[in-house]
C-alpha cells in the first residue's frame, strides 16, 4: 500500500518467508491454505499478533488481510507449557471469530468482514527462535499444520499509525477522548 512502511521479505525455506518490519522479524508461511500468498505485514503490534497483507490466488489476486498469531518469545524449545500456550491462543482465535461474526449480525458498522477462516502451517512451531537454522523442533508437530488464520476484507487506505506519523500527531490513543472519536 501507499502508506505502509516497507516490509522486507526473504524466502528462507520451503513455504517459509522471513518478514522484517519495524526492526521485528517474523517467520510466516509464504502461502496459507494453498491460496493466500503472503506479501507484507500491515501491523506487527496488534494484541492478536500479526496482521498480514496477502492476495487470494483463487479470486483474481484480491488483496486480503490475514490475522495470524505471533508466538515469538512465547514458544521455546523444550518448554513444557508450549502446548497449553498454543491451545489457549487457539481458543482466543475462536472467540475473536465468534465476536466478529456476532458484531456483523447485529449490524455494527465499520467492523472487519471475515472472508474466510483457514487452517494451515505455522513455521514458528518448528523454528521458535524465529530463524530457520539447526534442527527443527518436533515436539509440536501435532499443531504444525492446523494453525487457524482469520482472513479479513482488505480496505485500501492508510493505517492509523502511519497517519499519525505523517501528521506528527501526539494524540494518546489510549485516552477516552480518542476512543470516543473513533467509535
Amino acid at each position: 500500500g501507499l502508506y505502509m512502511t516497507k516490509t522486507r521479505k526473504k524466502n528462507v525455506h520451503d513455504n517459509i518467508v522471513l518478514l522484517e518490519k519495524d526492526d521485528q522479524m517474523f517467520l510466516m508461511p509464504e502461502v496459507i491454505d494453498g491460496r493466500y500468498v503472503v506479501e507484507d505485514i500491515l501491523s506487527a503490534n496488534s494484541g492478536f499478533g500479526v496482521i498480514l497483507v496477502a492476495y487470494d490466488k483463487n479470486v483474481f489476486g484480491r488483496k486480503v488481510l490475514i490475522k495470524a498469531r505471533n508466538y515469538k518469545g512465547k514458544i521455546k524449545r523444550g518448554n513444557l507449557e508450549n502446548k497449553d500456550i498454543i491451545k489457549n491462543a487457539r481458543k482466543d482465535v475462536e472467540f475473536e471469530k465468534y465476536i466478529l461474526r456476532e458484531i456483523r449480525k447485529i449490524g455494527i458498522p465499520n467492523t472487519p468482514v471475515i472472508r474466510d477462516v483457514v487452517y494451515g502451517y505455522c513455521p514458528m512451531f518448528q523454528w521458535p527462535e524465529g530463524e530457520v537454522n539447526g534442527k527443527p523442533e518436533t515436539s509440536l508437530n501435532e499443531f504444525l499444520y492446523n494453525e487457524p488464520y482469520l482472513v479479513l476484507q482488505y480496505i485500501e487506505g492508510e493505517t492509523l499509525k502511519d497517519f499519525f506519523e505523517r501528521k506528527k500527531c501526539t494524540t494518546n490513543l489510549e485516552s477516552a477522548e480518542w476512543q470516543r472519536l473513533v467509535l
